[in-house]
C-alpha cells in the first residue's frame, strides 16, 4: 500500500506530466501517452489529481521541477557550500542521502527539529554579535539536520555577505529560493550577493522576484537595493565610461557607493550634471528630487537651526553660481564643458569640489549617534585585531575597557563607529563599514598607527588625482616614486580585495584607505587598469565630518 508520502510524490510527477504539456516542453502529438500515464499514476496509486486541496499539500506551493532543482543544487554540483561529508570548519552540510537499511533513527524527527531551531537561534545570536565565522558554523550545524530549510540557508548567506564570501552567499540564496520562492529574504540576500560580484542585471532580477512576493510595492529595504541594482544595469547597458571613469567623485564608486563613501557624485544628476561632475547647458534643477534626498533635507534642517550658516556657504563662488542658475531657471549658455568640471555658462558645478569646502561639509551632518552594547565592542575589537593584526599590540591602546563605543548611520548604508574615553570626551572616528566591505579603518586611526596597515605608495603625479577622489590607477604605483611591495626583500604580496592603506611620495601621512580591485602581483604585471576605487581619502566628506 502506498505510504502518504508516496502519494504526494505521484501527484507532483502527474501536475509535472500535465504542465510540461502546457508549457511546449512535450508536443501535442504526446498527449494521448501521458493523458493515459496520468490515468494510470492516479489509479495505481490511488490518488486523484483533480483534488485541489490534496495537489497543493503535495506541491506547497512548488512544482516537481523546482524541487528536483533543489537536489541537484544540493547533490550535483561541488560547490563549497554543499558537497562532500558535512563540515562544520568548511561551514557547508552533508550531502543529503537516503538512509541505509537498518539505520539508526533514535532521534525523533521533532527533537531533531528543536536541535537546528536552538542552532538557528546561536546562529542569529552570533549575527547581532557580528561574530560572523560562529553564526556561520552554527547555521551549518543546522543545515546538516535539515539541508533544505530555506531560513537556515538565506541566513547563513547572509553572514557569508558579512564576511565578503559572496560566491558561497549566491549558492546559498538560490538554494534558499529554489526551496521556497516565497521567502523574500532569500531574495533579497541574493540579489546583495549578485549585486557584489557584479552581476547587476542577476542582482535586479532577483530584487524584482522580492518585490513580487512581498506585495504592495514591495518593502523599503527591497526598493532600495532594486533601484540601486536598475542604476548600475542602466550605466552598463549605456556603455557609461564616464561613471566608471576616474572622474573625481566625493568617495565611493559608482552607483550605489559599494565602499567608501556616499556617492555624491549621483547628487549632480539632480541639477542636469553628469557623473563625473556638472556639465553646463542642462535645464533647471530637479527641485522635487533635491528635497526628497535625505541628504539634502538634512542639510536644509540644519541650515534652518542654525541661520548664519548660510553666509559662510554663499562666500563659495560655486555655491553663488548655483544660486544664479536657480534665478535663470537654470538654462545654460554654453555646451558641454569637460569631464570632471564646472559646466560652462550654467549647470551645476561639481559637486566633489564643492564638499571640499568646510562650511559646506560643515552642515552635512551624521544620524544621531546610537550606544554600542558591551557585546558588539567586544566584537568590533576583535574584528579589527583579526582583519589588521598590526593593531594587536596597541589594541588596548585604541579601544580601552573605560572607553565607550558609539555608532552613526550615514547615507548609502555606512556605519561609522566612534570612540569615547575618559582621557577624549569628544568622540573620535575610529572605524567604519558598510554591506560591501569589511571593517574599515578611519584615516585617523591610520595616522595614529601607520605601521599597522600593509601600504602602498603612489607616486607625486597621482597625489592630486586621489585627493579630488579619483580612482587610483596601476601607474601611479608602477613608475618611479610608487612602490609595491618587494617579494625579493622578503615582503608579502598583497591580494585582491584586502584592505589597503596608501601613502604618497614626499608626504608623511597616509592619504587613501580602502580595498585592493587586483592583487600587487597582478598591478606589477599589468602596469595599468583600476587599483582601487572606493575609499576615504583625506579632505573627503567622512574626514571633514563632525562628530561633537
Amino acid at each position: 500500500m502506498a505510504t502518504e508520502s508516496k502519494k504526494r510524490l505521484a501527484l507532483a510527477i502527474v501536475d509535472f506530466l500535465s504542465t510540461s504539456l502546457k508549457d511546449g516542453t512535450l508536443s501535442s502529438d504526446d498527449a494521448e501517452s501521458i493523458e493515459v500515464a496520468q490515468s494510470c499514476i492516479a489509479e495505481s496509486f490511488k490518488v486523484d489529481p483533480s483534488d485541489k486541496t490534496a495537489m497543493a499539500d503535495a506541491l506547497g506551493g512548488q512544482n516537481l521541477l523546482s524541487i528536483y532543482g533543489v537536489y541537484e543544487k544540493l547533490k550535483g554540483k561541488s560547490t563549497a557550500s554543499t558537497s562532500g561529508p558535512s563540515s562544520a570548519s568548511e561551514a557547508r552540510p552533508s550531502t543529503p542521502s537516503a538512509p541505509t537499511a537498518g539505520a539508526s533513527t533514535s532521534a525523533a524527527p521533532g527533537a531533531k527539529s528543536a536541535e537546528a531551531e536552538a542552532l538557528k537561534g546561536r546562529g542569529n545570536a552570533a549575527m547581532a554579535s557580528k561574530d560572523y565565522k560562529s553564526a556561520i558554523d552554527f547555521y551549518t550545524q543546522a543545515l546538516a539536520i535539515s539541508p533544505v530549510n530555506p531560513i537556515y540557508l538565506s541566513n547563513r548567506a547572509a553572514a557569508y555577505s558579512a564576511t565578503h564570501q559572496h560566491d558561497l552567499a549566491k549558492a546559498d540564496a538560490e538554494m534558499a529560493v529554489a526551496a521556497e520562492p516565497k521567502y523574500t529574504k532569500a531574495w533579497s540576500r541574493l540579489g546583495l550577493a549578485r549585486f557584489a560580484l557584479g552581476d547587476a542585471k542577476g542582482s535586479l532580477e532577483a530584487y524584482e522576484k522580492g518585490i513580487e512576493f512581498e506585495g504592495n510595492g514591495g518593502s523599503p529595504a527591497m526598493k532600495k537595493g532594486y533601484e540601486t541594482a536598475k542604476k548600475r544595469v542602466e550605466e552598463e547597458e549605456a556603455g557609461d565610461d564616464e561613471a566608471r571613469s576616474p572622474s573625481p567623485r566625493a568617495g565611493g564608486g559608482a552607483g550605489a557607493g559599494a565602499g567608501g563613501m556616499p556617492d555624491l557624485s549621483s547628487l549632480a544628476g539632480m541639477f542636469g550634471g553628469g557623473a563625473g561632475g556638472g556639465r553646463g547647458g542642462g535645464g533647471g534643477p530637479d527641485l522635487s528630487s533635491i528635497m526628497n534626498n535625505p541628504m539634502f533635507s538634512q542639510m536644509a534642517q540644519n541650515l534652518m537651526s542654525n541661520p548664519g550658516m548660510m553666509q559662510n556657504i554663499m562666500n563659495n563662488p560655486q555655491v553663488r553660481q548655483m544660486a544664479e542658475g536657480f534665478g535663470r531657471g537654470g538654462a545654460g549658455e554654453g555646451g558641454e564643458s569637460g569631464e570632471g568640471g564646472q559646466g560652462g555658462g550654467g549647470g551645476m558645478p561639481d559637486i566633489a569640489s564643492l564638499m571640499q569646502d568646510p562650511n559646506i561639509a560643515e552642515i552635512l551632518t551624521p544620524s544621531a549617534k546610537t550606544k554600542v552594547k558591551s557585546s558588539a565592542q567586544r566584537a568590533i575589537r576583535a574584528k579589527l585585531v583579526e582583519t589588521y593584526p598590526g593593531l594587536a599590540p596597541h589594541i588596548e591602546e585604541i579601544m580601552p575597557k573605560k572607553g565607550s563605543v558609539e555608532s552613526v548611520k550615514l547615507p548609502e548604508r555606512i556605519t561609522i563607529y566612534l570612540l569615547t574615553t575618559p582621557a577624549h570626551p569628544t568622540p573620535q572616528p575610529l572605524c567604519y563599514e558598510t554591506p560591501f566591505t569589511p571593517l574599515l579603518p578611519h584615516l585617523r586611526l591610520v595616522h595614529a598607527f601607520p605601521s599597522a596597515f600593509p601600504t602602498i605608495r603612489i607616486d607625486r603625479g597621482a597625489i592630486r588625482f586621489v585627493l579630488s577622489g579619483a580612482a587610483l590607477m596601476a601607474p601611479g604605483l608602477t613608475s618611479p616614486g610608487g612602490r609595491l611591495p618587494d617579494p625579493e626583500k622578503g615582503e608579502r604580496e598583497l591580494e585582491k580585495d584586502e584592505v589597503v592603506a596608501v601613502a604618497a611620495e614626499g608626504k608623511d601621512e597616509v592619504c587613501l584607505v580602502g580595498v585592493l580591485k587586483m592583487g600587487t602581483k597582478e598591478i606589477r604585471e599589468k602596469k595599468k587598469g583600476v587599483v582601487l576605487d572606493e575609499g576615504h581619502f583625506l579632505g573627503d566628506a567622512l574626514w571633514r565630518m563632525k562628530f561633537e
